[in-house]
């Protein structure tokens, strides 16, 4: 076997000792961390929302003042 191959068994076995020793975490326990990441991303979001609007109100903007100069 490559050592590559074997690294990889025993980094995998460690993991799953350690998942059949830690119990999982509870909802009651994730559901703050589910929060705060839902959170960020609403945020995030919310700063790319902003940021297409005052686009689009700016490319009306410029074809409104392109009709009335045509008028």
């Amino acid at each position: 076997m490559e050592n590559a191959q074997i690294d990889r068994k025993h980094v995998a076995k460690a993991r799953r000792q350690k998942f059949a020793s830690v119990p999982p975490i509870n909802f009651a326990e994730r559901l703050p961390q589910m929060t705060e990441m839902e959170k960020k991303m609403v945020v995030k979001n919310a700063g790319n929302i902003l940021k297409v609007g005052r686009r689009r109100v700016k490319k009306i903007q410029s074809h409104e003042a392109m009709l009335s100069s045509c008028d």
